[in-house]
């Protein structure tokens, strides 16, 4: 996972069994790889600190707006309004 993926052989990785990703793209194959598990920790975390963090992940540096597109989806998906 990097945000600079211009300096990674794509191809070269697939040879050695690993895939160079960006970290919102990571976000999002985490997501698709085990949903119920995000659902599950949306549900044990108070929606105050969930929603911080879901804000910290589209305002950051290197921001992650799929990734914050889908968890507010799936927020909202447990029964959380969004602020």
């Amino acid at each position: 996972m990097t945000t600079n993926v211009s300096d990674f052989d794509v191809s070269e990785g697939a040879a050695h069994g690993f895939q160079v990703v960006r970290p919102d793209d990571f976000g999002l194959l985490l997501m698709d790889s085990n949903e119920a598990a995000v659902v599950n920790a949306i549900q044990r975390t108070p929606p105050d600190r969930f929603w911080d963090y879901l804000v910290g992940l589209k305002d950051a540096k290197d921001g992650l707006p799929k990734t914050y597109e889908r968890l507010t989806v799936i927020y909202r998906s447990a029964g959380h309004q969004v602020p």
